[in-house]
């Protein structure tokens, strides 16, 4: 899979082109529907299969007042699209100037000649073009109009739901982790590279990784058993989301850390996949730090446990 950086940096291909877009967070299930028709019907025309995405979240710079929070990073997306078995994918950085771009330009300029598509895979929400004009009978009349291949795709349901990244997200902070991989096709997981903290965990005997999960969502206050992967050797964990309030009185920002079972390397600048099995509890204040001590052993056992099961 060959990644293009900016539409402006990719170059017409000799063979047709099939080309779907959108941001795709998750890559879950009613993704793969879509890319696997966009190489379907790649194969079909003797072509070659192009994802166009962006770098960020359009309501990053549309509506911030309603950006969600990611499932996964970008180097997560584009992974799971190489596994899908995509040719090319143009990562469009979205900024203030390509919001502006109409959607009769954005198909005009982008779509016919600069990417040069021979067929367009749309989905059901697809949108696109200043204040999201743009959208699936937009595409499909332009399809017709200018003699492409069209196939729309229409949404996936399970549990008499549409899977969607939205219905993920819900999932998430719900803690309802298997409901997150039904509809992801695969288990959810944190990836983040580990930051210095406060070293509190240190103090009470568990030292623990302090993760810069930036953007990315995360599940409701609590400890959980999780399994955390250091360079693909897995191990077992506990995983804290809360604001240490037995430390600090004061509202303080959201942490997230990973106390890591028989591991006791230095893990500053290394990057971590986290993986929640099951919530333990919720976050809350402890009298004492010898307090909250002895419960993150009775943590750590329960812990162990549970994901010796899995």
């Amino acid at each position: 899979m060959k990644i293009i950086h900016g539409v402006h940096n990719f170059k017409p291909k000799a063979k047709p082109v099939a080309l779907t877009l959108g941001f795709f967070d998750g890559v879950h299930r009613g993704h793969k529907l879509l890319i696997d028709k966009l190489i379907k019907t790649a194969k079909e025309i003797h072509g070659v299969s192009v994802v166009l995405t962006f770098d960020s979240h359009p309501l990053r710079i549309i509506a911030p007042d309603k950006l969600p929070p990611k499932i996964m990073t970008l180097t997560q997306r584009l992974e799971y699209l190489e596994e899908l078995g995509v040719d090319h994918i143009i990562v469009q950085p979205f900024d203030d100037k390509f919001a502006e771009i109409t959607a009769d330009d954005f198909l005009n300029e982008i779509i016919r000649k600069k990417i040069n598509a021979k067929a367009i895979i749309g989905g059901y929400d697809c949108h696109f073009g200043k204040n999201r004009k743009g959208n699936l009978n937009y595409l499909k009349k332009f399809a017709e109009e200018n003699n492409y291949i069209f196939h729309e795709v229409q949404p996936l349901t399970i549990d008499n739901k549409v899977v969607s990244s939205t219905e993920i997200r819900k999932a998430i902070q719900n803690g309802d982790f298997d409901l997150a991989e039904k509809f992801l096709g695969k288990p959810w997981t944190i990836r983040a590279v580990v930051v210095k903290g406060h070293r509190i965990g240190r103090i009470l005997g568990f030292p623990t990784a302090n993760l810069d999960v930036g953007f990315l969502i995360l599940p409701k206050e609590g400890v959980y058993a999780a399994f955390a992967a250091i360079d693909d050797v897995r191990y077992n964990a506990i995983m804290y989301v809360g604001t240490r309030p037995t430390f600090d009185d004061k509202p303080a920002n959201l942490v997230c850390e990973v106390y890591i079972m028989g591991f006791s390397d230095d893990l500053y600048g290394k990057r971590l996949t986290v993986r929640p099995i099951e919530r333990l509890r919720e976050d809350k204040k402890f009298d004492s730090p010898e307090e909250l001590k002895e419960q993150i052993s009775i943590d750590v056992n329960k812990s162990f446990e549970i994901l010796n099961k899995k």
